[in-house]
């Protein structure tokens, strides 16, 4: 068996001891690009896990926010390698897992507030919410109040989880050359 590379127009057959250290090579260069990958995948999931349910992502847990996990998949037959974190959803569509894109709330987000009958009258129309059945069976007013957690609107998952592995790939890289080089 011969260990064929092929750049543009050029192909090259590698046999014996050459064959050797290049399947050697790219057979130690994986194992360690996977190690190096999974370490860093796990990093940015546990770190974006307590960032997504912390103080300015998601309030609470539902089915819609999902969680932050990071997977593998190993395709040898194809040549790929493949680990990603990202946000899953419980539920399954077919097979996979169904993506969810949470985000912070906007600058301009409101929410319902109980107030006074005469908070309610004195408020503008565009204000004013339902009313709603009190704990005494009492109808309560409810007015539109800007959120205190209001925010950038951003999506979490590209800022908590594709930004710190894009800045993470230098790093990873570098590890990699290392142990490729040391080895």
């Amino acid at each position: 068996m011969s260990f064929r590379v092929t750049n543009g127009g050029v192909t090259v057959t590698l046999d014996g001891q050459l064959e050797a250290f290049v399947a050697d090579l790219v057979a130690r260069t994986q194992s360690v690009t996977v190690d190096q990958l999974r370490a860093a995948a796990e990093e940015v999931a546990a770190e974006a896990r307590a960032s997504w349910y912390g103080p300015n992502g998601v309030k609470r847990r539902t089915g819609q926010s999902g969680d932050i996990v990071a997977t593998e998949t190993v395709d040898v037959s194809r040549g790929e390698i493949r680990i990603s974190v990202g946000s899953t959803d419980p539920r399954v569509a077919g097979s996979k897992p169904v993506p969810v894109y949470v985000h912070r709330p906007t600058r301009t987000s409101t929410i319902l507030v109980d107030v006074t009958p005469s908070e309610w009258y004195a408020a503008p129309e565009s204000l004013r919410g339902p009313w709603r059945p009190g704990p005494t069976g009492k109808k309560v007013p409810q007015m539109h109040k800007p959120n205190p957690d209001a925010s950038d609107g951003k999506h979490l998952l590209p800022v908590l989880v594709r930004a710190p592995m894009k800045k993470r790939a230098k790093a990873i890289t570098a590890a990699i050359a290392r142990e490729v080089a040391g080895g």
